[in-house]
């Protein structure tokens, strides 16, 4: 009998222990976050990293969102890269902490006011969106603001520089490119609001039926904190400073890439929220900027490390 309950103990000890070798990953087309394979998808590109320093092959495919939600509510796929937390998918997913957040920026031409803090504030304006983007309840329900769709970021540019709408809303990754490899057209052609308009965090999530998929949600998340801070982040957002919470206090710190240089105020947050915060981070130490190292001072973007990053024409 001892025998037995000891055998016992240690298959379950084995059960705890176990998590999966190979996942299915479902996302839909919504760049820059999830795309096709072969096109830029951060989010995409961050959980498999991830997933794989964990030991765990991925398998993708890209489906129309409908069928993903419905494939994980009954148990047909595994897992997701980039969803919205909502208590109804509770009942079926598991979510990480966040790894990104999708943030909203108001732009308008050079000149406009964009300190607008909300949507609601935006009544009477002409505002362009992206077809097909899920924008969340602050648009679907808002009052007095005609909202303009067009197929593309670039489209609504256009749309913007040519007048035919007063703002278009552009997520904070594609501002924060703006601001790192277009400075001066940006400076030149758009006003860019400081604060997003609407920041949702994005998780990774798994079936809660998958066996092991608490271990590895746990590992997932050490592996994430561990990728933002020694430049893996940096590498697959193709920037030079990010601002991450990196000791818990609720302060972001300012986190320098490989090619980090004096951009450290185009900081793109992976919170969802900007810090005025000049504590920087690197190779796990605390430095301001005067005692940071010279060779990560002095460098800057390093342009073959973004030759397919996602920008803007501004040519019309």
């Amino acid at each position: 009998m001892k025998v037995s309950v000891f055998f016992l103990l240690i298959i379950s000890s084995i059960a705890l222990d176990a998590q999966p070798t190979q996942i299915g990953l479902v996302c839909d087309v919504w760049p820059p976050f999830t795309n096709k394979p072969g096109e830029t998808a951060v989010a995409t590109e961050i959980v498999k990293t991830a997933l794989n320093k964990n030991s765990i092959a991925v398998k993708e495919r890209v489906l129309d969102f409908e069928m993903v939600m419905k494939g994980l509510e009954s148990g047909a796929f595994q897992s997701s890269p980039a969803l919205w937390y909502t208590e109804e998918r509770m009942e079926y997913l598991i979510y990480s902490k966040p790894i990104l957040h999708n943030q909203l920026i108001l732009v308008g031409r050079k000149g406009s006011d964009v300190s607008a803090k909300a949507i609601s504030e935006l009544a009477g304006k002409k505002v362009g969106l992206v077809e097909g983007y899920a924008y969340g309840e602050s648009v679907d329900l808002a009052v007095g603001v005609q909202f303009v769709k067009d197929k593309n970021d670039q489209a609504n540019l256009m749309a913007l520089l040519e007048k035919k709408v007063d703002y278009i809303l552009v997520d904070g990754l594609l501002v924060a490119y703006l601001r790192s490899y277009q400075s001066k057209d940006a400076e030149k052609h758009l006003e860019i609001g400081n604060s997003p308009l609407i920041a949702k965090s994005l998780h990774f999530a798994v079936q809660k039926s998958i066996e092991g998929s608490e271990k590895l949600m746990v590992e997932f998340d050490k592996t994430i904190a561990e990728m933002q801070k020694d430049g893996t982040y940096h590498r697959i957002l193709k920037l030079n400073w990010i601002q991450v919470d990196v000791d818990g206090d609720g302060t972001l710190e300012m986190i320098p890439g490989a090619n980090a240089g004096r951009e450290m105020q185009n900081a793109y947050s992976i919170n969802g929220q900007n810090s005025d915060n000049s504590r920087i981070y690197y190779s796990g130490k605390y430095y301001n900027w005067e005692e940071l190292p010279e060779d990560v001072r002095r460098t800057g973007i390093n342009r073959r490390d973004v030759q397919d990053a996602t920008f803007l024409s501004f040519e019309f």
